[in-house]
């Protein structure tokens, strides 16, 4: 599961990175304080066939729609301290060549709490909890993603103070819940592909 989630995690990072720079205008203005912001998130891209996000021997369109909540609290000084992100109207269809669509449900909410190590990085403490990746087949039921509570690190650049850089790879260091790993027997089959 710590694999799987961290990459289809990953597919989706744009909210993650959106909402770090997102956010920055509205720390400088309200240093100390707590602020609510609605971000829309729309878009269609093309994941290739045979890469982490997709191991079908066909590429898949990914379409993107809907709201992410962001809550934040900042310190003195304007820099966030915690970020609360939901994003339970936010839909996420993959498509095939057949024209058959699978809904990917991405509620979560995921909690982040910031650490400041100096030299310009951030620690950042994500929790993802709630449902996450559920994928659904007519007839088939329910075949990848579920019920998650993951703990995971990840360290940021701040040197750029509105587009914070990945320093190094996520780490995972708690999990549990019903999480499925994506069954891609199945999903290629159904999108009209196999596994390459």
């Amino acid at each position: 599961m710590k694999i799987q989630h961290v990459f289809r995690t990953l597919t989706v990072f744009i909210l993650v990175l959106v909402s770090f720079a997102a956010t920055q205008p509205a720390f400088a203005e309200s240093p100390g304080t707590h602020g609510q912001f609605i971000n829309e998130v729309s878009g269609v891209e093309i994941l290739p066939s045979g890469t982490p996000s997709n191991l079908c021997d066909i590429d898949i369109t990914q379409t993107t729609s809907g709201y992410q909540r962001i809550n934040f609290w900042l310190d003195e000084f304007g820099w966030p301290t915690k970020q609360v992100d939901i994003a339970g109207t936010i839909k996420i269809n993959w498509s095939g060549p057949n024209g058959n669509v699978l809904n990917i449900q991405v509620a979560g909410p995921r909690l982040r709490d910031f650490e400041y190590l100096g030299d310009n990085k951030v620690l950042v403490t994500f929790k993802d909890v709630g449902t996450w990746d559920m994928v659904t087949i007519p007839h088939l039921g329910k075949v990848t993603g579920g019920g998650i509570n993951v703990i995971w690190l990840w360290t940021f650049d701040t040197t750029d103070p509105v587009n914070w850089a990945p320093v190094g790879e996520p780490q995972v260091i708690e999990e549990a819940g019903n999480y499925d790993p994506y069954n891609w027997e199945i999903i290629c089959s159904y999108l009209g592909g196999a596994v390459k």
